[in-house]
């Protein structure tokens, strides 16, 4: 018998009766959990190369400050699966999958947490996590097309959450990527981050490229032999094109290209492409009106995000 306020600091399923002398009533029962926990899906697997999509997988992770208990969160929608009595530490990441045997061969050394029933759509799905209650806790709805990448749609890539930890969209194409690594990362980040407290301006090899530069090119600042190239070109019109390979996985920095007839004032290019490959890198393109006849100054810098 209670008469006061029972708490609830995880997801559970209560159960009750009333016993009325020697007669009990029904067992009734209702799920109830503490406000949904930031957890987000954080990387999507849904169409692996080859004809039977068996390492399709589904990566979540707990973006908040304090543990989570995943106790009967469910799946509405994609595909069919209820975790169990799991506790997910802050920035621990899990991962479910469609084949366990055929996950554990393409990704040794990773534990999944359970298999799901159904699978991921080529075309497209909606993805939403529920808690033990039907709260929501998160959704997202993919597509193999624009401004979805195309490369995780058969050619070995998956579709990877940025910025986890400060996104406030998690459903916005526009916060996915490729990913840096073939197959992907489950279980874990291929995120690449600029040591914290290095030197944005540090020149080890002595290349003449900044670290920053190189950090964000996907070249290496301790191999003179390994530096970034920027390609200019202009046609008949003036019109500049310059097109540079940026490094995917390195989510701490933004990339411009800017110009300039006299190096003291400088005007921002028009992005025209950041096409991602299947190397961990994209190759960004912008556009100038640079004038026939004149002499114009490029250069591409590299900013630290927040």
């Amino acid at each position: 018998m209670y008469s006061s306020v029972l708490p609830v600091t995880q997801p559970l399923t209560v159960k009750a009766r009333v016993l009325n002398g020697a007669e009990w009533s029904p067992l009734t029962e209702a799920s109830f959990a503490p406000p949904p926990p930031r957890v987000l899906i954080t990387e999507i697997n849904y169409n692996p190369p080859g004809a039977d999509d068996l390492t399709e997988f589904v990566e979540l992770m707990n973006a908040g400050g304090t543990s989570v208990s995943l106790n009967g969160a469910h799946f509405t929608s994609g595909i069919i699966f209820t975790f169990g009595n799991i506790t997910l530490p802050p920035g621990q990441r899990i991962v479910i999958v469609k084949d366990a045997t055929a996950f554990a061969a393409a990704y040794p050394g990773v534990t999944p947490a359970g298999v799901f029933t159904g699978g991921l759509k080529n075309s497209g799905d909606t993805l939403t996590l529920v808690d033990i209650a039907n709260q929501f806790i998160t959704t997202v709805t993919y597509s193999d097309a624009a401004p979805w990448s195309p490369l995780a749609d058969g050619d070995g890539a998956t579709l990877v959450l940025m910025h986890p930890a400060t996104v406030v969209n998690a459903n916005d194409p526009a916060n996915w990527r490729a990913s840096a690594t073939l197959g992907g990362s489950p279980g874990s980040t291929d995120t690449i981050t600029f040591p914290a407290g290095a030197d944005i301006n540090a020149d080890a090899d002595k290349d003449g490229w900044p670290a920053l530069i190189e950090h964000a090119l996907a070249t290496s600042d301790t191999s003179p032999s390994s530096f970034p190239s920027l390609t200019a070109t202009a046609d008949a019109n003036g019109v500049i094109t310059i097109s540079v390979d940026r490094n995917l996985g390195a989510e701490d920095v933004t990339l411009e290209a800017v110009t300039s007839s006299d190096m003291t004032t400088w005007t921002p290019a028009t992005l025209v492409s950041d096409a991602p490959g299947l190397n961990g890198k994209a190759t960004v393109t912008w556009q100038a009106g640079g004038g026939a006849g004149r002499r114009v100054f490029v250069k591409v810098r590299a900013s630290r995000v927040p």
